[in-house]
């Protein structure tokens, strides 16, 4: 059945993976696996992670809005997921300043607390000294952990030079597990995530010790299974790819990205479907997902999803900051009528 031979791979998958850290451990001085072992033993057994957009203000200031911080994790909360990462791509942290991603990270981790999310900051920057100083500060306020892109303007050309540019940013929150972010789209830096993950875990110039996660928004997925094959028990591989049904096959890792929280509930149905291989429930969910994605993008994508925030949490998000498209509000009853059409309302709660 269906059932069984998903059940055998997982089952092949994680013997691969003690049998090729085994060997690793013969071959090469491995860094404290029992620290990465603690470190994952603080996660969510799976994680469903929301990567929020950050509430801005009008123009032409478009002033870091924190009121809403905590209506924006109830209602992630609501929705099924239990893991934040703070200022990602969209939530334009390559748009904003210091002080302000400090105080957008200050104000998620507080409204996190009540709901226990696991809170994780993204402190990247192509300015390494930026970095940090935004790791240490995301330690000091009591952040779950910290992540970051490799740089993205001038690119890093290997492996080695991605690990020593990140290495001391993860040092600057020792005891604080560190993500990293791979999203070669915008950074322009492909590699293989598995060979970094092996490199990071050996003693020596190229160790990052914390480096215990790795935020995967690529569609390579030979390079995904072999990550997952190798290091989905001793690190925490996110898939933010879709659609997500691709990913399940291939090994389900530490969890799921999402872009907003709102498809959080349709992501649980369709996981719990596949694992009880229920293929047809499973396949409905993801064909409603990019019903929804289509229907958001017919009214100008991210900026439509942007707007949303305000009927379901009464959270005004405000506009994106330039270059990125504004919403034009003369759409929004076109918007919620459309999404009403598709019964958006009712397939983004939690089933009963």
């Amino acid at each position: 059945s269906t059932k069984s031979v998903t059940t055998v791979m997982m089952t092949w998958m994680r013997v691969r993976s003690l049998l090729v850290l085994a060997l690793c451990c013969t071959a090469d001085a491995i860094v404290d696996q029992g620290l990465r072992t603690t470190m994952l033993a603080g996660m969510p057994g799976q994680i469903v992670l929301h990567a929020p957009f950050t509430p801005f203000g009008p123009a032409p200031g478009y002033a870091v809005n924190v009121t809403g911080i905590t209506a924006l994790a109830a209602q992630a909360a609501a929705t099924g997921v239990n893991t934040i990462w703070v200022a990602g791509s969209m939530g334009q942290f390559d748009a904003m300043t210091v002080t302000e991603r400090k105080v957008l990270a200050e104000a998620w981790v507080a409204a996190a607390k009540p709901h226990a999310l696991y809170v994780i900051v993204n402190v990247g920057t192509t300015v390494q000294s930026e970095a940090i100083d935004l790791a240490a500060h995301a330690a000091s306020i009591g952040a779950s952990a910290v992540a970051a892109v490799p740089p993205y303007y001038t690119t890093a050309s290997n492996i080695a030079a991605v690990l020593q540019f990140i290495q001391p940013i993860a040092a600057a929150a020792p005891t604080t597990p560190f993500f990293y972010y791979h999203i070669p789209g915008l950074t322009r830096t492909e590699l293989s995530v598995a060979e970094m993950l092996r490199v990071a875990a050996i003693e020596g110039e190229n160790s990052v010790p914390t480096l215990v996660g790795v935020k995967y928004v690529d569609t390579n997925m030979t390079d995904w299974l072999e990550l997952v094959s190798h290091y989905n028990e001793s690190h925490a591989c996110l898939f933010a790819a879709e659609p997500k049904l691709q990913f399940f096959g291939l090994g389900l890792g530490r969890g799921a990205v999402l872009a907003q929280d709102f498809f959080g509930p349709t992501f649980i149905r369709m996981r719990e479907a596949f694992k009880r291989g229920d293929m047809v429930a499973a396949r409905t969910e993801q064909q409603w997902k990019l019903k929804a994605s289509a229907t958001f993008g017919g009214f100008s994508g991210a900026a439509a999803e942007r707007a949303t925030y305000q009927w379901l949490c009464n959270v005004e998000m405000g506009p994106p900051r330039p270059p990125v498209s504004k919403f034009d509000p003369v759409n929004l009853p076109a918007l919620k009528a459309a999404l009403t059409a598709i019964d958006f309302f009712n397939k983004t709660k939690l089933s009963p």
